[in-house]
């Protein structure tokens, strides 16, 4: 499973394999660097990976930390000031979100893209889908602790960031809310206001893109030509190493098939005591053989005296 289908259904093990993998002590401790107030020494296991923090996170903080996942990895200290004049209108503060040292850079810029892609996955195929804004591009994450005791969704626009919690100041159960008055319903109803009328951005598109120049498309041309002659060269060597394979398989073959022809050949042409074959090491059969010739000689030559017989048994005729 990929990270952005574990990330759309909610796949809590691999959320849980990942931050084991990177350690509980960087991932809190991305936390901290976003001013997340209330983490405790037994927040530095596993379960924070899922959400199990000791006192938990409040609703700003989530906020400010989704925000800064959407900035590419710029966090910004939250505030609720936007403006402030002295009394001869002179701006003391022009950009609440701009203040001095109120800024600083938590992730890397594509990590944080890569991330958007997989909540942008959350909209339109995951847990948020009935979260997803009429007329603007939007990403997020629903989240629910054990026995349903508390409920969040945080999401985000190219404009907005919203954090959503529902629960009770003394946890118990919210199974049965109806939609409207869940997290995801409430956030989508108050984002597809304050989204409403302004010009469509997609997410993607917080990067200026420079268009490639002429040296950039040749460079890019031979680029792709020295792949797809590397491509060839390698299906060649490839076609070449299968034609060998099939030659020697082949040639295997034969061997074996001439083998089993020189062995039917030597049991054709081997000896069959069956068929009446003379056994040369049985005396018996050669004085048989023998005597019975003499005696076929002596009747068919009319001859009845002269014969000897030698000491081997064999006999013959003057």
């Amino acid at each position: 499973m990929t990270v952005l289908d574990a990330l759309a259904k909610s796949k809590n093990t691999v959320a849980w394999k990942l931050f084991t993998e990177i350690s509980p002590a960087i991932g809190i401790g991305k936390l901290l660097d976003m001013g997340f107030s209330a983490i405790a020494d037994t927040d530095y296991y596993p379960s924070a990976a899922l959400g199990g923090f000791t006192k938990g996170v409040n609703a700003v903080e989530m906020a400010s930390a989704y925000a800064a996942i959407e900035n590419g990895g710029e966090f910004r200290e939250p505030t609720c000031i936007m403006k402030m004049t002295d009394s001869s209108g002179n701006d003391i503060v022009a950009d609440g979100f701009y203040q001095k040292e109120t800024s600083k850079y938590i992730y890397d810029e594509n990590a944080c893209k890569m991330m958007i892609t997989c909540m942008e996955a959350v909209m339109t195929k995951g847990t948020g889908v009935g979260g997803k804004l009429a007329t603007m591009p939007c990403a997020g994450k629903t989240g629910t602790t054990n026995d349903s005791k508390d409920l969040w969704f945080v999401g985000f626009t190219k404009y907005y960031t919203t954090s959503v919690w529902v629960g009770y100041d003394i946890p118990r159960s919210l199974a049965g809310l109806t939609y409207t008055a869940t997290p995801l319903g409430i956030w989508k109803t108050y984002m597809d206001s304050i989204n409403n009328g302004l010009p469509l951005a997609k997410l993607d598109d917080y990067k200026i893109t420079v268009a490639p120049t002429k040296e950039d498309n040749k460079e890019t041309e031979e680029e792709t030509k020295e792949e797809q002659e590397e491509e060839e060269k390698a299906k060649e060597e490839e076609d070449k190493k299968l034609e060998e394979e099939k030659k020697a398989e082949e040639e295997k073959k034969n061997t074996n098939t001439d083998t089993k022809k020189q062995d039917e050949t030597t049991i054709d042409e081997g000896e069959n005591p069956e068929e009446g074959t003379v056994d040369e090491d049985n005396p018996s059969n050669k004085d048989s053989d023998n005597t019975g010739g003499a005696e076929d000689n002596n009747t068919d030559n009319g001859q009845t005296e002269g014969a000897t017989e030698n000491s081997d048994g064999t006999a013959e005729t003057p």
